[in-house]
């Protein structure tokens, strides 16, 4: 067997080939990680995700400034906030090349697939064909579904 010295703590790793990881000992990264420190790991990862909830944001891009609020709201709050990342309605001009409102679109819905719910901006009482296709989304993956208004 193969052992790997943390270079932080000088803990024996076995090495399997296995990836590059965490030290169960000291915390820090570490070259080849066995299956145990693999392990370790991916309950670091859990642990996270339940102390931390996941939420992205979702509607129109012509609510910038709300959409800024509330993410510093909701990171305030002690969530982990996914939003846009380009305000088409707000001025960010590429958004309008060709291919590149479909590829945001696509990609919102795999930020929706990451997050534990989404938080929708819908500034008096707002909600476009994007936003709308969005909460359809969440709602089919059974992820909850928040509003800024009722």
């Amino acid at each position: 067997m193969i052992l790997q010295r943390c270079k932080h703590c000088q803990h024996r790793n076995p090495v399997t080939g296995v990836g590059e990881g965490l030290c169960p000992q000291s915390g820090k990264i570490i070259g080849l990680l066995s299956p145990a420190c693999v392990n370790f790991k991916e309950r670091i990862a859990e642990n996270q995700k339940e102390k931390f909830k996941v939420v992205t944001l979702c509607g129109s891009t012509r609510f910038k400034e709300q959409f800024l609020e509330v993410q510093k709201r909701l990171t305030l709050e002690g969530y982990i906030v996914i939003s846009v990342g380009l305000f088409g309605h707000s001025g960010d001009e590429e958004v309008w090349q060709p291919g590149t409102k479909e590829m945001l679109d696509e990609m919102h819905l795999r930020k929706i697939d990451m997050a534990d719910e989404i938080f929708v901006i819908n500034v008096d009482g707002y909600i476009g064909e994007s936003t709308k296709r969005e909460i359809a989304y969440a709602e089919n993956c059974g992820k909850p579904v928040r509003y800024l208004e009722i």
